[in-house]
């Protein structure tokens, strides 16, 4: 079988050198019949636009690219198919003037032209056999030009997945960095940026993959109840409390909800902590009973309203929390 098929390769490889050293008589040497016959119906159609390729920007840039996508993967099917490397032609014409088809040149040059002996009709090719390579390689071409397209679409979605999930990461990191701001206006914008994140509609976050989406939705309510309770401006605060408060809009799964409710329950917890051990210490300093004019119930004694806002965010952010359907069975402990 593999000599049959090498057989056929050698005929087919003289068939085209006869055709086309028969429409002109004149002297060809292996590099030319190379390029002429073999080299050009390979790179002879390939359009103008792919070798040298124009500026593009967006979807023209992305249709370029895959018009090229197909048109390199057929030509690495023609050079692995049709493509005959000069030894091969060389030892072809050198066969062929053994059989007498072809003269040589007198000077003793590797140049070769048709012998007056043999004679090919218009109408007739010679040694008329069909190279089954070449037959196999139409039947495949079409596939092979879809399967080109495939590949390339799933190319092209795999790396917009990539670019989007990049950009998202980056609008999320900068929507942090603004909410640990020392300005007020920047921590404004970080929790507008984060009020993004908590609706997974793709046209509001801009994320497309439901898990991705589903994941920055939980960070994001983390990051706003952890930030409530490091929070002195009241602006920024109640801007936080109004995301909280309006939860249920954002289509929030329970375990998120009550995630974020053990966290701020925590956080409320530390800031009650911290507060009473202070106040504790300076009571024991100035020799004071714990219960005097000017202490609350809470033992925490007099605060100012910068001193006492985390604390009561915290409050609020439990109240919110649980108002939109949070739950845990542990509350105790805390400010409210």
């Amino acid at each position: 079988m593999v000599r049959f098929i090498f057989r056929r390769s050698n005929k087919a490889v003289e068939d085209a050198i006869l055709r086309h050293i028969a429409s002109n008589r004149d002297w060809y040497s292996p590099s030319q019949i190379t390029n002429e016959v073999f080299r050009l119906a390979i790179v002879g159609d390939i359009p103008f636009s792919i070798v040298f390729p124009a500026q593009l920007n967006g979807i023209k840039k992305f249709s370029h690219w895959l018009r090229q996508l197909a048109i390199e993967a057929r030509h690495k099917w023609r050079m692995w198919w049709k493509f005959v490397p000069e030894e091969k032609v060389r030892a072809a014409m050198l066969r062929m003037w053994e059989q007498g088809m072809l003269d040589r040149e007198p000077a003793g040059d590797e140049r070769y032209r048709m012998s007056e002996r043999v004679t090919v009709q218009s109408d007739q090719q010679p040694h008329e056999s069909k190279h089954l390579w070449i037959e196999f390689f139409k039947a495949v071409t079409g596939p092979a030009a879809l399967l080109g397209l495939l590949l390339a679409y799933w190319s092209s979605t795999q790396q917009f997945a990539h670019l989007s999930r990049a950009r998202n990461q980056d609008r999320f990191d900068r929507a942090v960095s603004w909410l640990g701001s020392s300005n007020p206006t920047e921590r404004l914008g970080g929790v507008s940026g984060l009020q993004l994140f908590l609706d997974k509609t793709p046209t509001i976050s801009g994320v497309s993959d439901p898990k991705e989406a589903s994941e920055r939705q939980r960070v994001a309510l983390l990051f706003l109840v952890n930030a409530v309770a490091v929070e002195r401006d009241t602006t920024v605060q109640s801007a936080i409390l109004d995301n909280l408060s309006s939860l249920s809009r954002f289509d929030m799964p329970s375990a998120v909800l009550n995630e974020a409710l053990v966290a701020a329950r925590n956080r409320n917890r530390g800031i009650l902590t911290t507060l009473r051990d202070r106040f504790n210490e300076r009571s024991l300093e100035n020799n004071k009973s714990l219960i005097e004019e000017a202490v609350d119930e809470a033992f925490l004694g007099k605060l100012n309203e910068s001193e006492l806002l985390p604390l009561k965010g915290t409050a609020a952010t439990i109240a919110a929390l649980i108002r939109n359907g949070a739950y845990t069975s542990d509350l105790t402990r805390i400010y409210c």
